[in-house]
């Protein structure tokens, strides 16, 4: 069965609302979603202000990123909170509408389903929503590939255990195992917390699975497209 690698991009604004804003409204557009990270994250408060200052200054270039993926999926409200997700607000359903229409677009063929997009869109609600709903209802066959991270630069949180939804490891064990198998491994830099992306743990998915689900950050997808046209 032929692979399809399809890149998904969760932004809160897409390019066109960012130019009306822009020209009609006067807020620039790196002013515009730095405001808007502020705020979403400001709401969550999970994160100490420090955290949310540095975030919001990342998510233009996490925005503009995301961007170049295949497939936008514009969350306009930024809905990041369980609230939203469990009632189903308007922004949430056309989220999901949006990726439904993408999996049909591709359905009947084996699908490498890459999403990325800035801190706190809304990726880990949908990737719920990815599997508990959309996935299962259709009965598609679908596996997710675990990303490893510096377990002293992002521990655990409450409710986070070892696979789900990474794998954690001290540094010194990723560079070990990055050193061992060079190839094997895609490493990136995610706001100062090393990621690395185990290819044969996606090589050995894609046999068992119609789809396998990945979220990365956007500059690791360029060397993910070189492996999966190899």
């Amino acid at each position: 069965m032929e692979l399809k690698i399809v890149t998904v991009g969760m932004v809160p604004f897409s390019e066109d609302h960012l130019k009306y804003i822009s020209e009609n409204i006067g807020i620039e557009p790196k002013e515009l979603i730095k405001l808007d990270s502020q705020t979403r994250l400001t709401i969550r408060g999970k994160d100490k202000e420090s955290k949310i200052k540095t975030r919001a200054e990342n998510a233009f270039e996490e925005f503009k990123g995301a961007l170049q993926a295949e497939h936008i999926i514009v969350n306009p409200h930024g809905e990041d909170d369980k609230e939203s997700w469990e009632k189903r607000t308007w922004g949430v359903q056309l989220v999901i509408k949006q990726f439904q229409a993408i999996i049909e677009k591709f359905k009947g063929r084996k699908i490498l389903l890459v999403l990325c997009g800035p801190s706190c869109v809304g990726k880990g609600p949908l990737e719920e929503v990815f599997f508990t709903e959309i996935f299962e209802q259709q009965k598609l066959n679908v596996g997710k590939a675990v990303i490893y991270v510096d377990i002293k630069q992002r521990p655990p949180r409450k409710g986070e255990s070892e696979g789900n939804p990474y794998h954690f490891r001290r540094l010194d064990e990723i560079k070990e195992m990055i050193s061992k198998e060079p190839k094997r491994y895609i490493q990136y830099d995610v706001r100062g917390v090393t990621q690395v992306l185990d290819l044969n743990e996606i090589g050995k998915l894609l046999h068992e699975k119609d789809i396998v689900f990945v979220e990365i950050f956007y500059t690791a997808i360029p060397s993910l497209r070189k492996w999966a046209s190899q």
